[in-house]
């Protein structure tokens, strides 16, 4: 039986085909965050990598570099506290793209007017 000639060349564009389409889903190194809160003093800061809450007592101005290693993910980070002027902003870099950013405002409930700032949003958008 003799092979026709375009089947020979069709056979390797299936392969290529079919090994792209499967890269597609072979895992990336990730997807670089980098949260920052500006201010003075020493906070408690909390900020999300992949699906963890990650809680830090940190002086300000404060950065943090994560890598997610997830698809979705929720870009979080929060500070608050007294010992200091505290917090002033804070900001969420994605893939070195501003994400979110926000300002200081006081903790709800607060009697003392607490401050607090706050970035969070689902990623992606």
């Amino acid at each position: 039986m003799k092979i026709p000639k375009w089947t020979v060349a069709l056979v390797p564009v299936v392969l290529l085909t079919g090994v792209l389409g499967w890269l597609r889903f072979w895992p990336s190194s990730g997807t670089p965050v980098v949260y920052e809160v500006a201010g003075t003093g020493v906070m408690t800061i909390q900020y999300v990598v992949d699906t963890t809450t990650v809680t830090e007592e940190a002086s300000l101005p404060w950065r943090k570099e994560v890598t997610m290693t997830i698809p979705s993910f929720l870009v979080r980070v929060s500070a608050n506290g007294w010992r200091g002027d505290g917090p002033t902003a804070c900001t969420a870099w994605v893939d070195g793209e501003k994400f979110v950013s926000g300002t200081r405002r006081t903790l709800p409930g607060s009697a003392h007017g607490i401050p607090l700032v706050d970035c969070t949003r689902p990623y992606p958008r």
